[in-house]
């Protein structure tokens, strides 16, 4: 069992917090896979191709991943597309999918537009995702966890949540969006020890 780290939007998996969980990952018997998203490329298909390709070097494994805001998205649509990954830990996902463009304010479609080139919205849906989560038989589905902070806006974890069954809802009291904040990693690996598939060792 390994866990995929992804890191949110310009940040990179050498922050601090991303190694924090790293090495409590270790400490359960889980082997961490840091992957460094080249935002430069600005393409959800080379982001994404990253992500298979490292899990693709390890034959024969299973996968808990984990991601921030753009990398929880990014997290999320891997989760739902391969069953290699058994459980899913989305933090903050952002509301960039292609569904939610037109109820964007003008200025975020304008930021979102030159952070993507537009290349995420021609084709990245989140209800196609929700979908095979659902189509799953849940003996075989991955399991999800949406964590958000009490100080942002939950509207697209709470939806998804709503929409996939058996996912778990989590507020992180007093953070926002922010994976830097102590109170919010601590609760990502709490979250983590509570899975059963931590028990397992590599």
């Amino acid at each position: 069992m390994k866990l995929i780290i992804l890191p949110g939007w310009p940040e990179s998996v050498r922050d601090p917090e991303y190694f924090t969980i790293g090495d409590a990952a270790i400490q359960m018997g889980i082997e961490p896979i840091f992957i460094d998203i080249n935002w430069w490329k600005r393409s959800r298909y080379f982001w994404h191709a990253q992500v298979i390709q490292a899990m693709n070097e390890s034959e024969g494994e299973e996968f808990i991943i984990f991601g921030f805001s753009i990398g929880a998205m990014i997290a999320f649509k891997v989760a739902s597309e391969d069953h290699r990954v058994k459980h899913a830990a989305i933090a903050s996902m952002s509301s960039y999918f292609s569904e939610d463009i037109a109820n964007l304010p003008w200025y975020r479609k304008l930021y979102a537009g030159w952070l993507f080139w537009f290349d995420w919205f021609k084709q990245y849906e989140c209800l196609p995702a929700v979908d095979e989560f659902n189509s799953v038989s849940p003996l075989n589905r991955t399991s999800i966890t949406l964590l958000t902070g009490e100080q942002e806006d939950p509207s697209k974890s709470v939806k998804v949540h709503r929409q996939i069954e058996g996912s778990k809802y989590v507020m992180v009291n007093g953070v926002g969006h922010n994976m830097g904040d102590p109170k919010y990693y601590s609760r990502v690996i709490e979250e983590l020890k509570l899975l059963p598939l931590t028990s397992i060792s590599i």
